[in-house]
């Protein structure tokens, strides 16, 4: 797999619900003061007397190799002293607590600076490359090594750093287990934004920051082909399209192959489609085990049949309360090719009880 996690911060109310960790600075979350694509984006926050940066992390599975990009926003200079370990980077690349590399702005330069526990390890020629309270668009890839590590960094797709025989690797085991996302130190209560935020490893395809993309969120606009779980109250479909979610009203179902499909809303434009993710939000109402999955459904496939795909994703097992689920799906599970803009266009998405009974869905979404 090469693509990780996408995230366009459109869905939600909180950090957690996106699958990041509070990591430090103030209050962090999902706002509508800046929005690059969509009608939301993340807000961390730098905070107190001596500007705590504002971060927050995903986990990882041991990577050796991370490529991550997103849109960025902030309203004044920022970032902190290179050396200042903890304190400074765009992105940061660790293993548990320990900052293998960071790349962020010098404060001073704007130059792109790439850091090992703080120090040094690359930089960019070229200075003034960040604006103030311009969207811009950052590109990293990371590969830890002793002494073959490497550095690639774009601003708005073109090549700043572009380094290869480093010492990337801050002791430990040489893995990443930790992405983060950073405002840098200058400015008490200084808030920087991110949109369109996608991440991946060095395998696959692709196995390097794709460019520029839009990651858009796509929602139940109406009933789909299956409404075999049972409504809190009115429709099925009704019950999954709202934003933020709402816990009081759901669709249920005690029957192990149950299915809701959903027609979705379509892509805003043509392009490049590098992957689809499906999000499912679930809980169970008993004890015991319970799985959910998603359900990918093409009314007309290949040879003219009707298919549906319940098994294209892992089933994810359900808590007690209500939790996000995610899944990448790199291809299409109706062609083996890469998606297409009208092929997505003709699909309906949803869930099917993949294991267990008696549990509720909230609300199941989708993005890329």
């Amino acid at each position: 797999m090469a693509i990780l996690g996408m995230h366009s911060f459109d869905y939600g109310s909180s950090i957690e619900e996106v699958g990041l960790s509070f990591a430090g600075g103030g209050a962090h979350y999902l706002t509508t003061e800046q929005h690059r694509t969509g009608p939301q984006s993340l807000r961390l926050t730098c905070y107190g007397a001596f500007a705590s940066p504002g971060r927050a992390t995903w986990v990882l599975d041991k990577e050796t190799a991370v490529w991550a990009q997103t849109a960025y926003f902030c309203p004044t200079a920022q970032d902190g002293d290179v050396s200042d370990t903890g304190r400074f980077g765009l992105f940061s690349f660790m293993e548990n607590g320990s900052w293998h590399v960071q790349v962020g702005f010098d404060r001073y330069t704007s130059q792109l600076v790439a850091t090992r526990n703080g120090t040094e390890i690359a930089r960019s020629t070229q200075s003034g490359l960040f604006t103030p309270s311009t969207w811009i668009f950052v590109e990293v890839k990371v590969v830890i090594h002793d002494t073959n590590g490497s550095v690639l960094a774009k601003v708005n797709g073109i090549p700043h750093i572009d380094a290869s025989g480093l010492d990337t690797r801050n002791g430990g085991s040489g893995v990443i287990t930790h992405l983060g996302l950073s405002t840098g130190t200058t400015g008490y209560s200084l808030p920087a934004y991110f949109d369109d935020v996608m991440y991946g490893n060095g395998t696959g395809s692709p196995s390097s920051p794709p460019g520029d993309s839009r990651v858009e969120y796509l929602a139940p606009i109406a009933a789909g082909a299956k409404a075999q779980f049972t409504p809190s109250a009115g429709s099925n479909w009704g019950n999954v399209d709202e934003t933020p979610r709402s816990d009081s009203d759901y669709n249920w179902s005690s029957e192990v192959g149950a299915t809701d499909l959903f027609s979705m809303s379509n892509l805003s434009g043509n392009g490049t489609v590098h992957a689809v993710q499906t999000v499912i939000r679930a809980r169970k109402d008993d004890a015991g085990f319970r799985l959910v999955k998603p359900a990918l459904y093409k009314p007309i496939g290949q040879g003219n049949t009707v298919r549906l795909y319940t098994n294209a994703a892992p089933a994810a097992s359900v808590g007690d309360t209500f939790a996000y689920s995610r899944s990448i799906l790199p291809t299409s599970p109706d062609t083996a090719s890469a998606w297409t803009v009208e092929e997505i266009a003709d699909l309906q998405f949803g869930y099917a009880v993949g294991g267990g009974s008696q549990f509720s869905l909230d609300c199941w979404i989708e993005e890329f």
